[in-house]
């Protein structure tokens, strides 16, 4: 779905989708660069949720073993950063405890 990849991110261009509701959170996302808009699709409809810019992060569906209750898309250019579960489990034993619980915890409030 990205249109350029580098070892630190992955870049989106405008309107590309990143993820789609309904699917398996594999990942947890970190934006780097640009904007994200997350939408919900009902009876064919799109409805803004709203938007995301630098350093949010989303992904609470890798830790909770969900599938994605909405869908993203970049706005304009953006480069986003993917965590997989293995790599989010192992950066939580190098970070001290309280900066990963604001991690995760971040993860989750993006979505709102």
């Amino acid at each position: 779905m990205g249109d350029e990849n580098s070892d630190l991110g992955k870049e989106y261009q405008d309107r590309t989708v990143i993820f789609r509701q309904g699917e398996a959170g594999d990942w947890m996302y970190v934006i780097q660069e640009g904007k994200v808009e997350v939408y919900l699709e009902r009876d064919g409809n799109e409805i803004p949720f709203g938007y995301a810019g630098r350093a949010i992060s989303w992904g609470d569906a890798l830790f909770r073993g969900e599938l994605r209750p909405y869908n993203a898309r970049a706005m304009g250019k953006a480069r986003l950063l993917t965590v997989d579960k293995k790599i989010s489990c192992a950066a939580s034993m190098k970070i001290p405890p309280w900066l990963f619980g604001w991690w995760r915890s971040s993860a989750g409030a993006s979505r709102s």
